[in-house]
């Protein structure tokens, strides 16, 4: 009996959720795959302490299909992600590079299984209320190419939505996150919003995208073609979930509801594209317009069901596993 082990590509290799996988993948005893990290810099700080752990680097760009084919030769998995905000000048180019990979996957014979990783339509959810969330929407369109035009991939695709990360407080804090004021002496996180305290945002810590993963890999064919949909919280408020983290971190904190016309205005200070200043804009008021249906909906398999019960962090569990020494000092 071979016992080879099956090759599993793994794309954005160095980023929050591709790196979740390799480490999830990693801590498996006896994994039956080879994990092949696919990186566009393999001599990148991230992407050589991967190598230190024996992990395969591989070169590729999603821009580039002949750079794609080489590293999807002999792949039995495939986890696949694109990244909207790696150049936001190009509003199409996410739909572009997720179209060129999946031309290249289903040409790939060893292919067994497709992780693709998707969001929700928003378009779609909204009956065309809200179409200017292209940052969603582009990846439904790659998802609608994959049924259309490739249907025997499809036929061994897993869709994923992964929710919002609560480490965007973090990493995009200035669109996102709290922002430290001084008033009247007294130091306060204000998170400021258009769509009201009360919207409980679905949530999630990416870093267990990874555990998720697995679970897919392991279940098989009884995910082909099913949508698997990763929440760790949606039960508590915006203006819940910053109490609760001023609360544990001993910060006054503050929520406040701002006029659309506000966030449009600061967004385009930024320096944001006109088209981008429109999607940050609609998906709050989605988000609070349709409330608990984006991301659960009739067909949709949670990802504690894939994981056999066993629940995600929920947002009190990450804000406690934080470490917000940083944040709390700019």
């Amino acid at each position: 009996m071979s016992t080879e082990k099956k090759i599993l590509v793994v794309f954005g290799a160095t980023g929050a959720q591709g790196g979740s996988v390799i480490q999830s993948l990693l801590s498996i005893p006896n994994s039956p795959y080879q994990i092949r990290a696919i990186t566009r810099n393999p001599t990148s700080p991230r992407a050589l302490a991967l190598s230190s752990l024996g992990i395969t680097l591989a070169a590729a760009d999603l821009n580039d299909a002949a750079s794609l084919t080489s590293v999807l030769t002999g792949a039995h998995a495939v986890f696949l992600v694109t990244d909207f905000w790696a150049d936001i000048s190009a509003p199409t180019q996410e739909i572009e590079q997720g179209r060129r990979a999946i031309d290249v996957l289903a040409a790939i014979p060893t292919l067994e299984h497709l992780i693709w990783s998707s969001l929700p339509s928003i378009k779609d959810a909204s009956g065309g209320k809200y179409s200017a969330v292209v940052h969603f929407d582009g990846k439904t369109e790659v998802t609608e190419y994959i049924k259309g035009r490739h249907e025997k991939l499809w036929a061994k695709t897993t869709e994923l939505w992964i929710a919002p990360y609560y480490q965007i407080w973090i990493s995009n804090r200035v669109v996102f996150g709290p922002k430290k004021v001084i008033d009247d002496g007294r130091e306060v996180f204000v998170l400021s919003s258009h769509a009201h305290g009360s919207v409980k945002v679905p949530m999630v810590d990416v870093k267990e995208t990874g555990l998720v993963v697995s679970a897919i890999l392991a279940k098989g064919q009884d995910l082909y073609t099913k949508t698997v949909s990763m929440i760790g919280c949606d039960s508590s408020s915006q203006a819940e979930n910053l109490a609760m983290w001023g609360k544990y971190l001993d910060r006054d904190v503050l929520f406040n509801y701002i006029s659309q016309q506000t966030t449009e205005e600061y967004l385009k200070n930024l320096g944001m594209p006109e088209y981008l200043v429109r999607d940050l804009v609609e998906l709050p008021l989605a988000l609070e317009e349709f409330e608990g249906r984006l991301y659960r909906k009739k067909g949709i398999v949670l990802a504690n069901e894939v994981r056999a019960g066993r629940k995600l962090r929920g947002w009190e569990e990450y804000v406690k596993g934080e470490n917000w020494e940083g944040f709390l000092k700019d």
